[in-house]
């Protein structure tokens, strides 16, 4: 069960929020700029254009129902060759407290550090929530990741 949450307590989520921030901005900085040591595709603009929303008037949206495909249905691969190289202590730390999140956790902290040039409404639209759950569990998910660093840390 979630312990209930005291006054004095409140340091101690704020150091563990700090220390999650800190892991998850570089893991999604390194992952973003080496793509390919991760597993990620190249997101091509065609396949971007394809996740969001296309509008079609006013009133009538069509969402697209395959969010991984291209126009051809296939997924956008990446040409540049992969390589091979270890990631950083902190990168390695934070990718292994978001394996170990449940699928929703893991999927929310993808899309608010994968996608952080987008507003926060197509963020929690992405992951099928309000606006207010999406940052409830986004909190949730950071205090989860920041506890499994604690956890790890020697």
């Amino acid at each position: 069960m979630n312990a209930v949450l005291t006054y004095d307590a409140v340091p101690e989520r704020k150091a563990l929020l700090a220390l999650a921030e800190n892991h998850l901005t570089a893991w999604a900085k390194w992952a973003k700029s080496q793509p390919e040591r991760l597993g990620y595709p190249h997101l091509s603009l065609i396949y971007k254009v394809m996740r969001r929303r296309a509008k079609r008037g006013a009133s009538e949206t069509v969402e697209f129902k395959h969010k991984g495909l291209t126009a051809r249905g296939t997924e956008t691969r990446s040409l540049r060759p992969s390589s091979v190289g270890e990631a950083p202590p902190r990168v390695a730390a934070a990718d292994l407290a978001v394996a170990s999140l449940d699928a929703l956790p893991r999927q929310i902290i993808r899309i608010e550090y994968f996608n952080s040039d987008y507003p926060e409404e197509a963020k929690a639209a992405e992951a099928g929530l309000y606006v207010t759950m999406y940052r409830r569990l986004l909190t949730r998910a950071k205090l989860a990741v920041g506890r499994y660093l604690t956890a790890q840390a020697p």
